[in-house]
């Protein structure tokens, strides 16, 4: 298994973002780290954290127009916190799909060798942001608590199970409680996302996590799901 994980939602499911920031804070407390805006809908992580669209996803494709070296990713990062870089993207759709598409399957494949969080918007079919779903260790899927987000969410997972994905199922606060979502899902477990908007508005300026974040809610939350995630590293190597 490698270090790439990915974070999709179903239509409607809110928290996406804030769990991608968060998973990419707590592995950056831990490792070098880094967290990709890859929705094709449009970025929102740069606005989020106050930073510029550029340099970031669309800079880096139009660098790699005719070959992708691994060593160029680095001058299309920003420094979100000491050890976390933020390869951020526009709010227009056209020009991320337009970007996925020029650096292909192999930018995916570049990203695994990091710890990498990717935060892919929505899953489609035909999506460009398809080949990091396939290249990941895991791909969360954050569902919403009601009946249209369990309909929903049952169509998403048929899609990842089709792309081969290993996927674990993450339920917004609110509605129906976690256990309920995962057996309408017939899935063996939910992870209960708490609603927390202190802790997530915390997140894009915290530098390291200090004392106060690490025993916020969502943080515990996010921390048990990546000593999960290593110890799935570690067992595989």
């Amino acid at each position: 298994m490698n270090g790439l994980v990915c974070v999709t939602g179903t239509k409607g499911a809110p928290g996406t973002t804030t769990l991608s920031l968060a998973l990419a804070a707590v592995f950056a407390d831990r490792y070098s780290s880094v967290l990709l805006d890859a929705d094709p809908d449009g970025g929102t992580l740069a606005a989020r954290c106050g930073l510029p669209a550029s340099p970031g996803l669309v800079s880096l494709a139009a660098d790699a127009r005719h070959a992708l070296e691994p060593s160029a990713i680095g001058r299309h990062t920003q420094l979100l916190q000491p050890r976390l870089e933020l390869i951020a993207a526009p709010p227009s759709s056209g020009q991320i799909q337009g970007a996925l598409r020029t650096l292909g399957s192999g930018f995916a494949q570049i990203m695994t060798t990091d710890r990498t969080i990717v935060d892919i918007g929505r899953l489609r079919p035909g999506s460009p942001s398809v080949p990091f779903v396939t290249a990941a260790s895991l791909t969360v899927l954050v569902v919403s608590p009601t009946v249209d987000g369990v309909a929903h969410a049952r169509d998403q997972l048929g899609q990842l199970e089709t792309l081969g994905a290993r996927t674990s199922v993450a339920v917004a606060a609110g509605g129906y409680p976690p256990s309920e979502v995962a057996a309408a899902l017939e899935v063996d477990h939910a992870i209960a996302l708490p609603l927390d908007r202190r802790a997530a508005l915390s997140l894009p300026g915290a530098g390291r996590l200090d004392r106060w974040l690490r025993r916020t809610a969502l943080v515990r939350t996010v921390v048990d799901l990546a000593d999960q995630l290593d110890q799935d590293v570690e067992v595989a190597a």
